[in-house]
């Protein structure tokens, strides 16, 4: 692979500062406070100072507090001054930040050494953001895509990228609860363009230009009044085949106009899917809208193979159009098995097989966790929301354990009408979500009337 145009911690140095030693960002609504040099190390989290009390020029920042104009003002100087200040930050950040998580995540079965350079620069950029917590934020990622246990070697650079790169857009309001709302929407466009430039990272080989970063950021950045027309209509027309109604019940028009019908019908699919109606399309939200576009397309596939689906009824078949949650479905089960000393035969095919046809009829889009019952005659499939912790959310389903000597083909064979029933769910989320839209459209009316009656 080429990196004569990369070093490590580019992508990371391009996001926080297009790679200037000398730039102090005030922090504004940010819980770390004003920030510093390549990488912004943050003042209240005491990085900062941490930096400068080893540094060769701590001398220039004695007795100066981080965070004040005095202080802003050596660093600027220091960076002005001597050429060899933004070097001794990237040391600082491999020495401190970077090389305990790259041993961490070793630790946990994770060995990034033999990666190219999208993953190295990932796990850089969130060393620089999550610090010690980086570990735990990229095995989540992981396990949310392919599974607890999964066989990293299977996995290309990108697939980690992308696996990763979305678990954290998914649990932004968590990870980042104790920031500004403005805040946690600047750092879920920084996730998605940092995602856009670590997978071209991981195809090309080469670090993105400032003009591509700026570009990827764009394109992450919220839809909202005064986007362009073209960002705006796409927005429109996922909403629309969300089945997203207006106040009157009409399809929504794709006109390229974020009026209040389209800003209603924004905050109605947010409120549906569990996140703050904001009426403003960010990344978040816009991975919601995906999401559902990605699942109709893949039913429709579905719909139309299901008529052959007889000569191909065996879910482990690589050509059945549910192969992909069958394989993560019989990944938990084989994980279960091993836990209890078994290892996994026809009888784990079989189970995972029936369990991945009655998880998508009771409307389950993935399994995150299995177990069995306390009696052991049952084996149990979990949804939990994506950012929620609570379990009140869950969808749940069952089979007996006694499936596990029902044949592949057998349990396949039920999988159509499951399929079918897995549609009826989806139609009545999409009432939902036009119930939801229907609600707030009334409840904006019902306050505007209160606010333009005469006071008496």
């Amino acid at each position: 692979m080429d990196r004569n145009h990369w070093k490590l911690g580019d992508t990371s140095a391009l996001f926080e500062s297009q790679g200037s030693a000398g730039t102090v960002s005030l922090g504004v609504g940010d819980h770390g406070g004003a920030s510093y040099g390549i990488y912004q190390l943050s003042s209240k989290a005491g990085t900062a100072q941490e930096f400068v009390n080893q540094s060769s020029y701590a001398s220039d920042f004695h007795g100066l507090q981080p965070g004040s104009e005095a202080f802003n003002n050596a660093w600027k100087k220091v960076a002005e001054d001597h050429a060899d200040f933004g070097a001794e930050q990237q040391q600082f950040i491999k020495r401190t930040h970077v090389d305990p998580v790259t041993s961490s995540l070793a630790a946990r079965g994770i060995d990034i050494s033999a990666r190219g350079p999208a993953v190295q620069d990932m796990v850089w950029s969130m060393s620089v953001q999550y610090r010690a917590n980086t570990p735990s934020r990229i095995e989540r990622g992981i396990n949310e895509a392919y599974g607890a246990g999964a066989d990293l070697s299977t996995l290309s650079d990108a697939d980690i990228v992308r696996a990763v790169q979305q678990s954290k857009l998914v649990h932004v309001n968590q990870d980042f609860a104790s920031s500004a709302p403005t805040v946690r929407q600047g750092v879920e466009t920084r996730i998605r363009a940092e995602e856009s430039a670590l997978v071209r990272l991981a195809e090309t080989g080469s670090v993105g230009t400032v003009a591509q970063t700026t570009a990827d950021w764009n394109s992450a950045s919220p839809v909202h009044h005064g986007s362009s027309r073209e960002r705006i209509v796409a927005v429109q027309e996922k909403l629309r085949d969300a089945g997203i109604l207006t106040s009157k019940g009409e399809p929504l028009v794709a006109d390229g106009d974020f009026g209040p019908s389209t800003r209603a019908a924004v905050s109605a699919f947010q409120s549906s899917v569990g996140l703050p109606p904001t009426g403003s399309v960010g990344a978040l939200t816009m991975h919601r809208l995906e999401e559902q576009s990605q699942t109709r397309s893949h039913l429709h596939e579905q719909s139309v193979t299901s008529q052959g689906a007889a000569a191909i009824c065996r879910l482990d078949d690589v050509s059945h159009p549910d192969h992909d949650f069958f394989r993560s479905v019989r990944q938990h089960v084989a994980n279960l098995d091993a836990s209890l000393g078994r290892v996994p035969d026809q009888h784990t095919d079989n189970i995972a097989s029936s369990l991945t046809v009655q998880a998508r009829a009771d409307g389950m889009h993935r399994v995150d966790q299995i177990a069995l019952s306390t009696t052991g005659d049952a084996m149990w499939a979990v949804q939990t929301p994506v950012g929620r912790s609570d379990h009140l959310f869950d969808l749940r389903t069952c089979v007996p354990t006694s499936e596990a000597s029902t044949t592949m083909e057998q349990s396949g064979a039920r999988w159509p009408e499951a399929m079918q029933q897995f549609q009826g769910h989806e139609q009545a989320q999409q009432q939902s979500q036009q119930r939801a839209m229907d609600r707030q459209q009334t409840e904006s009316q019902a306050q505007g009337a209160a606010a333009s009656s005469p006071v008496r």
